[in-house]
């Protein structure tokens, strides 16, 4: 109750505190992105890198602080991150941007550099080697069960009603179920994309229009199960821990011991390589078994090497470091690119259909009912089940996490759902190179 203490007062401070956009002052921040405006207007944008990088800051440093501004958006669509996403995809719709810039942020997004893949890549070392070593063992031989429950509760109830509307069992599977359990769009739709689109030899960008929304509606679904989870508590109390997942046992989840920052930027530097050096692992072994994904590959590695504890602590906080630095300065961006480059608005309109959203529902009820009744065999309370084992399957990630949380008032159960968040959403990207295969 101390750590939902402390957030509420660190929200009452943060709304004394002065406006600004990335950490600079609104006036100032108005000047820079007017420069970068005027520059790709008149068609003088740096080439490559440079000019790619100006006008996706720029764009994800306003759209997210509009989704951050508004009420229903960031309450129930994932806030900035979903404004980023989709409203850089509607500045190319409406032709906002030109032609030109696109192209370039397309070339630097996809060849030679694959920005994107590199992104992922840092996501996944970061976020398993920064779960602390005990919660990552609790997690398998406990915890993972109920999440592993929830996840084919979810899968099957998204087929059988796929069966019972006469929807193609395939598209529900891949388009929504996997999606939505994914662990998010960084570290679930982009990889999970590229891994389903190699098996089929598909464009990436066609499925991650499919995927996506599927993912911001179940966020959407699954903090409003929050809500409703909380109430349910109120009215069962012998369901609810008050905040407390199990009773009377030993097993204890910690959170992640990892330092939030550093000012060692050699560090940075070993978090970098090692981040590499592990994907280049999974590749290697994707070399002789390519039935599972270098993703994939690359997930296991990283909970076998955190788990047995082969690199020492150092070069596993510098990964961390290597991840936070990254997603605090990157994710919005690779939102935006996400956005401007793959993600199609007229095809995302068409995936958006009555039936979609009855599947969508579907998936977020059925885990959350598979992970309460599991849950309570294996001695957890209920409704704490169906929150972190299964409502936080269901969302947008980190964000969706906290929102789903602070809905539920459980934000003291961070540790547990961020195990379904990575671990779950590690699971469902290996599982979809499975089925890609078998029903390509």
């Amino acid at each position: 109750m101390e750590q939902v203490k402390n957030q509420a007062d660190e929200a009452r401070q943060e709304g004394k505190k002065p406006i600004s956009i990335i950490g600079m002052k609104p006036l100032l921040f108005a000047v820079f992105t007017l420069i970068v405006l005027v520059s790709m207007l008149l068609g003088a944008l740096p080439e490559g890198l440079t000019g790619a990088f100006a006008v996706c800051i720029a764009l994800a440093a306003i759209l997210d602080f509009i989704g951050e501004h508004l009420p229903i958006v960031r309450s129930f669509l994932g806030g900035g991150a979903f404004v980023c996403i989709f409203g850089s995809s509607a500045l190319v719709y409406f032709h906002l941007i030109p032609k030109v810039t696109v192209d370039a942020i397309t070339k630097f997004t996809l060849s030679p550099t694959n920005f994107l893949d590199y992104g992922i890549v840092v996501l996944i070392a970061g976020s398993l080697l920064g779960v602390d070593r005990n919660t990552l063992k609790s997690a398998i031989v406990r915890y993972m069960p109920c999440v592993i429950a929830c996840q084919v509760g979810a899968i099957a109830m998204v087929s059988l009603l796929s069966l019972i509307v006469g929807y193609d069992i395939k598209e529900a599977i891949f388009f929504v179920a996997l999606p939505v359990l994914g662990g998010g769009i960084g570290a679930g739709a982009i990889p999970m994309s590229k891994i389903v689109g190699e098996a089929w030899s598909t464009d990436t960008s066609t499925l991650l229009a499919q995927m996506v929304p599927s993912i911001a509606l179940a966020n959407a679904f699954a903090i409003i199960g929050g809500g409703l989870m909380n109430r349910l508590g109120k009215a069962k109390p012998s369901w609810s821990g008050d905040g407390k997942l199990i009773a009377n046992s030993k097993l204890k989840v910690s959170e992640d011991k990892m330092p939030k920052r550093t000012d060692d930027f050699g560090k940075l530097g070993i978090g970098l390589f090692t981040s590499v050096v592990l994907m280049c692992i999974g590749s290697i072994i994707n070399h002789f078994v390519p039935i599972i994904h270098a993703f994939a590959w690359m997930i296991i590695i990283c909970c076998i090497v955190k788990i047995a504890a082969i690199l020492p602590t150092y070069i596993e906080e510098a990964c961390y470091q290597w991840s936070q630095l990254f997603i605090k300065n990157f994710s919005k961006i690779i939102l935006v690119i996400l956005g401007i480059s793959q993600i199609k608005l007229d095809e995302v309109f068409a995936a958006v259909t009555p039936v979609r959203l009855v599947l969508i529902l579907g998936a977020v009820v059925a885990g959350c009912v598979f992970a309460m009744i599991v849950g309570k065999l294996i001695g957890f309370y209920p409704i704490e089940a169906g929150i972190t084992t299964g409502l936080c399957s269901t969302d947008m990630g980190g964000t969706g996490d906290i929102a789903i949380l602070g809905a539920a008032r459980r934000l003291e159960l961070l540790p547990y759902s961020a195990i379904s968040t990575r671990i779950g959403g590690a699971v469902i990207l290996i599982l979809s190179g499975f089925l890609a295969r078998l029903l390509m």
